[in-house]
């Protein structure tokens, strides 16, 4: 009978020990910023090698006073990331906003295959703290 109980919370005790490190490899880990829920880069590319390059950050409402957005493509050769010419100073979108919310598109026509990457830094302003800077990067194959 004590060998039972013995068992019996060894087993229970196992178990939930186990049912504890699941539950935390489910939960995401998401950044808490000052100003801003979210800040998005996606870049695509259709076959005809148009990069399309979208900037979206989401921020709070009565707290987000300003948005600052700069945006490179890259393409990379041999290993190492190259600014890609789009026509723009620094080969850079700037995009500014003062609304707590905004969405950004930006297109360049590529001359050549290969991986690349749309490359933003946002900085997030308002009365939450400090501005948030925050980077976001996202790649895609031509």
């Amino acid at each position: 009978m004590k060998k039972s109980i013995v068992l019996l919370l060894m087993l229970s005790t196992l178990f939930g020990i186990f049912a504890i490190a699941m539950s935390a490899y489910s939960e995401p880990i998401t950044p808490f910023y000052n100003n801003t829920y979210q800040a998005r880069t996606t870049v695509s590319i259709d076959s005809n090698g148009k990069a399309t390059v979208n900037v979206y950050y989401y921020g709070r409402v009565g707290v987000t006073k300003s948005a600052t957005i700069t945006t490179k493509l890259q393409k990379n050769v041999s290993g190492v990331w190259q600014d890609v010419s789009i026509g723009t100073a620094n080969n850079s979108w700037i995009d500014t906003s003062s609304s707590f919310t905004a969405t950004f598109n930006h297109t360049a026509n590529l001359t050549s295959r290969g991986t690349y990457r749309a490359i933003s830094t946002y900085q997030i302003s308002g009365t939450g703290g400090a501005t948030d800077v925050i980077e976001s990067i996202s790649e895609a194959i031509y």
